[in-house]
């Protein structure tokens, strides 16, 4: 059941922060992509 559906937050900068060196595993980059599309 859908509370507050009328609730809007206000948008925020998210940031994927990776360590220097290789690129990141898949794995990793999956997720960030996966999250990128669904906070978008």
């Amino acid at each position: 059941m859908p509370v507050l559906k009328s609730y809007k937050l206000a948008p925020v900068d998210v940031y994927a922060v990776f360590p220097a060196g290789p690129r990141p595993s898949t794995k990793v980059r999956a997720l960030v992509d996966f999250l990128a599309e669904e906070l978008r």
